[in-house]
């Protein structure tokens, strides 16, 4: 709480080759290209700040990760080489000695750490957002056609993977909502 200290490592040419193959591995269950690089960029990321701290009891990791880190699943990485023989579910993952939670920015976090402290927490509440993108919610066969082509043109393209709308969200969140509230419990939803 008091200090910080700052690692620099040297970054490998093929790192976002790394990156991509070892997300393509989880994707395609390539299970020797996944403990290959699992292994590896465990190695190169969290070993080198952990092992100065291997006597103290840290079991949270707190990540800020930018440009192609954003993309990887860090409680993946494996901290012992398993055999190929071994089952998936007895994998050695950092997720089974730390509990991890990322944010955008250090800045940010520390606003919200200190927000946190000197407000209340807000206990057995819900926030639900839904990003609904017209209030008219009429399924009738005369604009059914209408609406499947406004469906097909409501995405958004992030790199090259095309993302829908989630057709039922306003339903599913105003569920949830619905839920907290009949147990007497704080719920909002942020609609459109």
């Amino acid at each position: 709480k008091q200090n910080f200290k700052i690692l620099q490592i040297e970054k490998p040419i093929d790192f976002n080759t790394k990156i991509e193959t070892f997300n393509k591995s989880i994707r395609q269950i390539r299970k020797k290209q996944y403990i290959k690089l699992g292994c590896e960029l465990y190695a190169l990321l969290i070993k080198p700040a952990l092992e100065p701290y291997r006597n103290q009891s840290i079991d949270q990791l707190l990540l800020i990760p930018h440009g192609i880190l954003t993309t990887l699943p860090f409680e993946t990485l494996l901290y012992s080489k398993p055999t190929l023989k071994t089952n998936y579910a007895d994998f050695d993952y950092l997720l089974m000695d730390y509990s991890t939670s990322y944010h955008y920015s250090a800045t940010l976090w520390l606003h919200g750490v200190q927000h946190q402290s000197r407000t209340n927490k807000l206990t057995n509440s819900f926030i639900g957002f839904a990003p609904v993108y017209k209030n008219d919610s009429s399924t009738t066969a005369s604009t059914l056609q209408e609406k499947s082509l406004e469906i097909a043109y409501r995405s958004v393209q992030i790199g090259e993977s095309n993302y829908q709308e989630l057709i039922f969200s306003e339903q599913e969140v105003n569920g949830v909502k619905a839920a907290f509230e009949a147990r007497g419990l704080e719920a909002t939803t942020l609609l459109h």
